[in-house]
């Protein structure tokens, strides 16, 4: 059986590259004041997040949601753990 982003690629397509044309547009009209290069910045970054996103329901739905969870927790108490590790270091 075939997966929801195999049928549906140009929705995926459009979800990632959305973000790119809407966030320029929206700051435009909100914050006039703002760089355009970096407004489009913002945009690129936004979409990288939708994408990562959608990496993640891929992956969710090839190991389980226990799993990915599983390995969120343990990425972010690593993270923590090391962070602490480093700035006790510094003394």
């Amino acid at each position: 059986m075939a997966k929801w982003w195999d049928r549906k690629w140009r929705l995926v397509i459009v979800a990632i590259l959305l973000p790119i044309l809407v966030v320029p547009i929206i700051s435009a009209f909100l914050f006039p004041e703002t760089l355009l290069m970096k407004s489009l910045l913002y945009g690129a970054v936004f979409s990288l997040f939708v994408a990562l996103s959608l990496r993640i329901l891929q992956q969710i739905e090839l190991l389980g949601l226990k799993l990915v969870i599983l390995m969120v927790v343990s990425a972010t108490l690593l993270a923590l753990l090391l962070g602490f590790v480093f700035r006790i270091w510094q003394y």
